[in-house]
């Protein structure tokens, strides 16, 4: 019973998160944006994070619905996904192409009432997710020179702006 609770929760992160996170403008998510940005390390712990969310979702929709086989589909996609793709390359992708991003949203929808493949669309919803939270392209080569950095850090509007 606990662990169909806990994937109750994860499931309704996937709609809760953006809504509180998406262009926040609170010091923490700033700060959070600011390390984003600057430093591959912190996009290295945010994959990481991601990964660890995917597996723990993995792991508890096994628990709660003993069914290996729905969770087959999903497994691969994410591993293949993490393995042998480049993650950042593709939340960037998918941050900056809006009409992608829109698409594989709209098919993660059909998915979710396809039997068997529930788990599958809530595993591409999580990637959503985390692409929506992740700085785009141009902000991290903007970032990268000296005298745009400046105003960008003077300016928390202008930096959220152009975060999202």
């Amino acid at each position: 019973m606990i662990s169909k609770i806990v994937l109750l929760v994860f499931t309704a992160m996937v709609i809760l998160l953006p809504l509180c996170l998406y262009k926040s403008r609170k010091k923490v998510m700033i700060r959070l944006y600011h390390r984003m940005v600057g430093q591959d390390t912190a996009r290295q712990l945010y994959h990481r994070v991601l990964l660890l969310t995917l597996l723990t979702y993995h792991c508890m929709y096994l628990n709660a619905y003993y069914a290996p086989f729905d969770a087959a589909v999903s497994t691969v996609v994410f591993a293949v996904f993490f393995a042998k793709c480049d993650v950042s390359k593709w939340l960037c992708l998918l941050h900056d192409n809006k009409k992608l991003f829109g698409n594989i949203a709209v098919a993660t929808m059909v998915v979710a009432f396809i039997p068997h493949l529930f788990i599958t669309a809530v595993t591409i919803a999580i990637v959503l997710m985390a692409a929506l939270l992740y700085p785009s392209r141009q902000l991290i080569e903007y970032w990268k020179d000296n005298d745009k950095r400046l105003p960008l850090l003077q300016d928390d509007e202008l930096f959220v702006i152009l975060y999202f």
